[in-house]
């Protein structure tokens, strides 16, 4: 019997809310008056009339409120005849609210219901591999936007972006300048939603023109043959005015993120291990250059395949020397994980 009167207790306090049913042909939407929040109510406001039809404010209307503060996190309150939904992260809580509604055709219901969510992790981020000719290089510009608020109303607040140079004679070549055309449009967009950008390099890239003389020695086998020796001083000061000289197109950049690999790399005998001798030496050549352009930026690093192509020789090692010594204090994290 105890049983019996336990799964009925759970069955009771795990019934919803009241539902409330709102014609969207009374509805009022509302926002907090700075960018986000307008696009917040945007968005909000698109969704609705995808799901239900044109929306429109009608006599004693339902309010819909979106009101960004410095709070982190969201909370939503959903009353009789009103809606607020406030926090930092403004825009999940938008999500958070259309994924508890149920949509039909002039009308929607919703849970009358107050709750929070505050996130584990202050920074959810994408990485959209905007290279190889594939989706987020070719893709239209209208549909990316698309993705990025979808990103936004799950609660994403930060994206990267990487402008592969090995494709391009130069920085003024028209196909270079097009997908920094392209890539300032993401840079703009999600920086509308909230979002922090940042850009992706590799460490010892270079253009498809980069000097035969500079170019990396032993390569790894994934390397385009563009990539340049981080240990000939010349080629070493070329990376970083390369890369600050793609930094520079940018309104903003909040995080940069250097790699050793994937088709990183030099393996000559000045630069191994690589992940702790040679990549270093060209880390310690960016981060100043990036610095001076944006000072707020954040530093990471990336441990991605070190010790994995030619055996445990000493990447980490070396990264984690450098780590713990004063010139890294600029790094603000390093980007880690097993391979299998």
């Amino acid at each position: 019997m105890k049983a019996l009167l336990f799964i009925f207790f759970a069955v009771l306090v795990s019934l919803p809310a009241a539902a409330r049913t709102v014609r969207t042909d009374s509805l009022l939407l509302a926002a907090s008056d700075d960018g986000i929040g307008r696009r917040c109510l945007a968005i909000l406001k698109k969704e609705l009339k995808k799901r239900c039809g044109p929306v429109s404010a009608g006599p004693r209307p339902f309010v819909i409120t979106l009101q960004r503060t410095e709070k982190p996190g969201f909370s939503v309150s959903i009353g009789e005849d009103s809606v607020l939904i406030e926090g930092r992260d403004l825009p999940a809580g938008a999500g958070s609210f259309l994924r508890k509604c149920r949509f039909e055709e002039g009308a929607f219901s919703c849970p009358q219901d107050s709750y929070s969510e505050m996130p584990d992790m202050d920074l959810r981020g994408m990485y959209l591999a905007s290279h190889f000719a594939n989706y987020y290089e070719c893709a239209p510009l209208e549909e990316i936007d698309g993705l990025l608020e979808d990103m936004a109303l799950w609660g994403c607040n930060a994206v990267q972006v990487w402008f592969d140079m090995h494709q391009y004679n130069g920085f003024s070549d028209p196909a270079a300048q097009k997908q920094i055309a392209r890539l300032r449009h993401i840079q703009k967009t999600s920086n509308g939603l909230g979002m922090k950008f940042g850009l992706t390099c590799l460490a010892n890239e270079g253009y498809a023109d980069s000097p035969e003389e500079y170019r990396a020695g032993v390569k790894n086998p994934g390397s385009y043959g563009t990539e340049m020796c981080p240990s000939i001083p010349e080629a070493r000061r070329l990376i970083a005015d390369n890369l600050a000289q793609a930094a520079a197109a940018f309104d903003n950049v909040d995080v940069f993120w250097i790699w050793p690999y994937d088709q990183g790399g030099c393996w000559c005998s000045d630069c191994v291990p690589y992940g702790g001798n040679g990549y270093i030496k060209a880390v310690k050549e960016i981060i100043p250059r990036y610095k001076a352009l944006f000072p707020h930026c954040e530093i990471w690093l990336s441990a991605w395949k070190m010790d994995y192509f030619r055996g445990n020789e000493g990447e980490i090692a070396g990264l984690n020397r450098y780590l713990s010594s004063p010139v890294a204090e600029a790094v603000a994290g390093v980007i880690t994980g097993l391979d299998e």
